[in-house]
């Protein structure tokens, strides 16, 4: 009897291990079904592509910031869309640091990296998988992420290579669309995207409510009507556009 209680344990241990090891590759390029790990913990790997300076990212899965800081860098920076405005087709996008609260699944990003281009390896343990991505909009414009191949040439993204801005363009064909795990916006065609960072909630309120926060200068101090190519200034920040 003892026996046969011994092995009914042994066989739920392992069995317990066995589930508890299960790992799950994350597509990065084309991506993953995950209908059959929803509502479990599992382990996960992914490889995925990361430039030196600005890139997109969206995952289906939760990262702390210190497992940021481990796959991308202590010096990487992590930000969120807050708020939007715009003046004619000009639109300012305020992102926030968000970087101390880790990487929500489902949630668009965009990620500051320090490194080498190279493609970053994530190897995370008991993890929670998500399919579900939630868009962020405001004011026309919305900011989401991609779960598989996105097809399309008309929306936004950024080019990741060498982006020490951050510069929205609209995909084309060369581009090759939007990867899995990668963002996209959603804003009209003739829209100039414009990056403004370490915005918070309090800022895009007052910017709402007061018209004067919009103008823009030139670096000779001179108002002008729009934003021009060079650097502007806008909201006492400096605005580059090429």
């Amino acid at each position: 009897m003892k026996r046969i209680v011994l092995s009914t344990v042994i066989a739920l241990l392992c069995s317990t291990s066995i589930i508890a090891q299960k790992t799950v590759y994350i597509n990065t390029t084309t991506g993953t079904n995950l209908e059959n790990y929803l509502d479990q913990t599992v382990n996960i790997k992914a490889s995925r592509l990361i430039f030196n300076g600005w890139n997109t990212i969206c995952f289906p899965f939760d990262m702390s910031s210190s497992e940021i800081n481990e796959t991308f860098g202590e010096n990487c920076k992590l930000e969120t869309l807050i708020g939007v405005t715009n003046n004619e087709s000009v639109y300012n996008l305020y992102f926030a640091d968000v970087k101390s609260d880790g990487i929500k699944a489902g949630i668009p990003y965009i990620l500051y990296y320090t490194g080498d281009n190279k493609y970053v390896q994530i190897s995370l343990n008991s993890k929670e998988l998500s399919n579900t991505i939630s868009a962020i909009s405001y004011n026309g414009i919305t900011f989401s992420g991609t779960a598989s191949h996105l097809d399309s040439e008309n929306y936004f993204g950024i080019l990741a290579r060498d982006n020490k801005e951050v510069s929205f363009v609209v995909a084309d064909q060369s581009t090759n669309g939007f990867y899995a795990t990668r963002c996209y916006i959603n804003a009209p065609s003739n829209a100039t995207l414009i990056a403004i960072h370490n915005a918070d909630a309090t800022s895009i309120n007052k910017i709402n409510s007061n018209k004067e926060n919009a103008d823009i200068y030139n670096l000779n101090g001179q108002r002008i009507n729009k934003i021009q190519k060079g650097i502007n200034i806008q909201k006492g920040k400096k605005v580059f556009v090429k």
